[in-house]
Formats: structure tokens, C-alpha cells, sequence
């Protein structure tokens, strides 16, 4: 992995896609990684979407020098369809609700992790006149000894849960659904076995009905799993398609 100051990369391990973007000195270097990140989520097809980054978009420290995440960031990871965000930088601990647009969206939102420290140092946390704290963070601290996180992942639910170094008990626990859970799938036409799946989770619907594409971008119409061809009527429209 490289990790020079506004380099990035992605991995993907499982059902995971975990983007990194390292530290950035200047509006620029975010700008160029956030370009990238939107390309890069679009191509993976796991279930599960990571960023990773040094300085946080929904920070605590007022001269961390982080607006150009903020400017840039958030608005990359919805276009993305990013499920998390772990940062550090500001050395305080801390969860925001599910966001999309800095509202809260308990369905879609996205969740940014400013994860602690180990060592004494700390920043203050000096964002209240940028940011409202009661919609942005579902949890804050910047007292505490040393912290972790633990990420655990299935196919249909990730649990994210925050403790403080020896505290048995998390200090935060939160639980993220897969689109696939919630029923948010991505059909799309498997040609060779001739039937609708979810390019995502895999899963396969042999009663499928409506429009779907396949991989080459050729548009279907299936109907309780079967496939029309010729002239086919989809609600008040008229369609021809072809048998090949």
C-alpha cells in the first residue's frame, strides 16, 4: 500500500470493499481522491463499503485543518454507496447518526467513526458553531483512557461496537443492515444461466418481475421469471423487444 500524503487505494477481502485515502495536505489531494473513490466503489460488488481515512469529514477540532474533507468527502461516499467511515486525526472519540446531506437518514445514511486514541494526547472539541451536534454525533467523548473498535460482518448485518480500553462492556454499539437485507437489491440478467440475480449477494429469482439488464447493458423484461419478446405492454407503455 502507498502512504505518501494524498495517495489512496482500495482492497477487498470477502464481502468487503475498503477504500483508503491517507492524509491530504491541501484541497486538491481530497479532491482527486474523492474522484477516484467514486469510480472505484462503482466497479466492487461487495456487500459491504469501507472508507478509511486519516482526518474526518464530521470533525471535532476546529485547526485540524478538515473542511476540505468535509467539503469534498461525505458527498463521494453517497454517490459511492458507502456504508462507514473510519477516521482519526482529532484524537477524540466518536459516532455520527446515519447521515445523508448532514440530515439524519436512518435508511441509507452513512456512519463516520472518529476512533479515539491510545496515547494522552487530545484535541478539543471545538465544532459546535460549524456543525449541529444533536443531529450530526450519536456519540462524542474526548475523556477516556484508550479506545478500539471491533467490526464484525455476515451477509446481511454489520456490527460496529466501541470500547474503552478495559471495559468489557462497549461504550457504543451500532448495527448496519446490507441493502440486500432491506430488500434494496441489484438485479441484473445472468445470460449464461439464464436467470435474474442480485450481482451483489447472488441470490436468485426465479419469479422475477419487471426491467433488468445484463452485464453487457442489453435491457430485459421479465415477467413471473420469464423472459418477453416481441411487443409487450409495461404499464401504460408499449415496448418491442427483441428475441435476440
Amino acid at each position: 500500500p502507498v502512504t505518501e500524503a494524498g495517495t489512496y487505494y482500495s482492497i477487498e477481502n470477502g464481502n468487503i470493499y475498503m477504500a483508503v485515502i491517507n492524509f491530504c495536505d491541501n484541497t486538491a489531494q481530497i479532491k482527486a481522491a474523492t474522484q477516484w473513490l467514486e469510480k472505484d466503489a462503482a466497479e466492487s460488488e461487495a456487500i459491504w463499503k469501507v472508507v478509511v481515512t486519516h482526518q474526518p469529514a464530521y470533525f471535532t477540532n476546529s485547526v485540524g485543518g478538515n473542511d476540505p474533507v468535509y467539503e469534498y468527502l461525505p458527498d463521494a461516499c453517497e454517490a459511492s454507496g458507502i456504508d462507514v467511515v473510519f477516521s482519526g486525526h482529532d484524537h477524540a472519540f466518536a459516532r455520527t447518526n446515519p447521515l445523508i446531506d448532514d440530515q439524519i437518514n436512518e435508511d441509507d445514511g452513512i456512519v463516520y467513526y472518529i476512533t479515539g486514541a491510545i496515547g494522552s494526547k487530545r484535541y478539543p472539541i471545538s465544532t459546535k458553531d460549524k456543525f449541529d451536534y444533536d443531529t450530526i454525533f450519536n456519540y462524542l467523548s474526548d475523556s477516556f483512557s484508550a479506545t478500539y473498535l471491533t467490526v464484525d460482518s455476515n451477509m446481511d448485518e454489520m456490527t460496529i461496537k466501541m470500547y474503552e480500553l478495559g471495559n468489557e462492556e462497549p461504550v457504543n454499539v451500532h448495527v448496519i443492515e446490507s441493502a440486500c437485507k432491506k430488500g434494496d437489491h441489484e438485479y441484473i440478467y445472468d445470460t449464461d444461466a439464464d436467470i435474474v440475480k442480485c450481482s451483489v449477494c447472488k441470490e436468485s429469482y426465479s419469479e422475477y418481475t419487471g426491467d433488468v439488464k445484463d452485464k453487457k447493458d442489453n435491457e430485459y423484461y421479465f415477467l413471473a421469471g420469464k423472459m418477453q419478446t416481441g411487443w409487450v405492454t409495461v404499464g401504460e407503455e408499449v415496448r418491442y423487444y427483441d428475441a435476440d
